[in-house]
């Protein structure tokens, strides 16, 4: 007989768990959200690199897609200039040997 009122006992005591936490869900999803009257912005990082700045040039349509390439193939060939390719021996061509 004990058992019988333990196994009744949790069950009902399972069963005020689950009513419980479906009527905080129910709740939950009653209550107005809080919104700002004014949201704020989103903020704006500030480019760091020449790239940086020429791609929010291209974005913002301050510069043109041609102008923009032009500048990289630039930045990339004054890239080259400064830092050249330093290729393994044995990728290499032959005429370069």
């Amino acid at each position: 007989m004990s058992s019988g009122v333990v196994l009744v006992t949790f069950l009902i005591v399972i069963g005020l768990v689950a009513t419980g936490w479906d009527l905080a869900q129910v709740l939950a999803q009653r209550r107005p959200r809080r919104t700002p009257a004014h949201p704020a912005p989103p903020p704006v990082l500030a480019a760091v690199t020449l790239e940086g700045v020429l791609a929010r040039q291209v974005t913002a349509h301050q510069i043109t897609a041609e102008q923009y390439r032009r500048a990289m193939r630039a930045v990339a060939d004054r890239d080259d200039g400064r830092h050249p390719l330093d290729l393994p021996p044995d990728l290499r061509p032959p005429q370069v040997l």
